[in-house]
């Protein structure tokens, strides 16, 4: 054997339980005299009934204490309840009397009933209904409405424009005569030559001549400028007879008013005559000739010869 075999370590303190014994299992069970206990112990035993109906006797117990109480506590008296009624109701009618007072009543009679209807014929009068004045409602300060709105609805006349002069004073319109218009007279022809391109064009279109050809004739062949210049002087004619037959004035006068005749002469019959007659001795003149010497002696001559003058309105305050 080797000398190390019966080498033993031990603790060099007995703290660290390497010297405890290994104890059997039936000498740890005898200590702890554990079988012993349980053989010796007695069985259980049915516990009392005092026990089990210690319950329901709390129960009956608590219920009959409430009740108890309850039925001792001592009952109102009759006497006690009135007073307090009364004490609240004679404070209510002091509070009424305070805040709100009453008119006198109606007299009654010991045998009125109160179920009893009052007849119809008999009229109760008091001297309460009789102080008493019923104050009668004044007019409004302000008419009704339906009034205004009538009033509003009223249209005013329709009064004539009247022209105003200096510091708004109306202006007076006074006709003196003239002799000839030269801005009248211009913007006529304008008038007249482009009503003479549409009659052209009709007649052109009616007869299926082209433009182009009569135009380029008209610069060299003479009847074709005759025939051009008789239409024009005729759409002349007609613009101005028609124009001022109906409307005492051309497009170019009623601009710068300008009018043919007086007012008085407008409104008589034989107008449109005395316009077709001054007409015809411009015509004959060469429709140059009575306009130039008119111009030249500041005196219509037409205007004397068919008794139709030129007047133009002067404003004056």
């Amino acid at each position: 054997m080797d000398s190390f075999d019966d080498f033993e370590l031990k603790p060099l303190s007995e703290g660290l339980g390497f010297h405890k014994k290994p104890l059997n299992l039936r000498e740890s069970v005898r200590q702890s005299n554990l079988v012993e206990r349980e053989l010796n112990q007695e069985p259980p035993v049915k516990p009392p009934e005092k026990l089990l109906s210690f319950q329901k006797d709390t129960l009956k117990e608590h219920s009959t204490t409430y009740e108890d109480l309850l039925s001792s506590l001592a009952e109102p008296r009759k006497s006690v309840v009135a007073e307090s009624i009364k004490e609240k109701e004679v404070q209510a009618r002091q509070f009424v009397q305070s805040q709100v007072e009453l008119s006198n009543t109606f007299p009654r009679t010991e045998q009125t009933l109160w179920h009893k209807e009052p007849e119809l014929g008999n009229r109760v009068e008091s001297d309460a209904f009789k102080a008493m004045e019923v104050e009668v409602p004044r007019s409004p300060m302000i008419p009704p409405q339906s009034d205004l709105f009538i009033k509003q609805d009223k249209e005013k006349p329709m009064e004539a424009p009247v022209r105003r002069g200096g510091h708004n004073s109306p202006a007076v319109s006074k006709w003196s005569e003239t002799c000839v218009s030269l801005r009248s007279l211009f913007m006529d022809t304008l008038v007249v030559m482009a009503i003479a391109l549409v009659f052209l064009l009709s007649l052109l279109w009616i007869t299926k001549v082209d433009l182009a050809s009569v135009w380029f004739s008209s610069r060299h062949d003479f009847a074709t400028q005759i025939s051009m210049g008789i239409l024009y002087l005729a759409v002349f004619q007609m613009y101005m007879i028609i124009a001022r037959s109906f409307f005492g004035r051309s497009l170019g006068e009623w601009t710068f008013d300008y009018q043919l005749g007086s007012e008085e002469q407008q409104n008589s019959s034989i107008y449109p005559v005395k316009v077709l007659f001054r007409a015809f001795w411009v015509m004959v003149t060469g429709f140059v000739v009575l306009p130039l010497i008119s111009l030249i002696f500041r005196v219509d001559i037409a205007g004397k010869l068919s008794g139709l003058r030129l007047y133009e309105q002067k404003n004056t305050l």
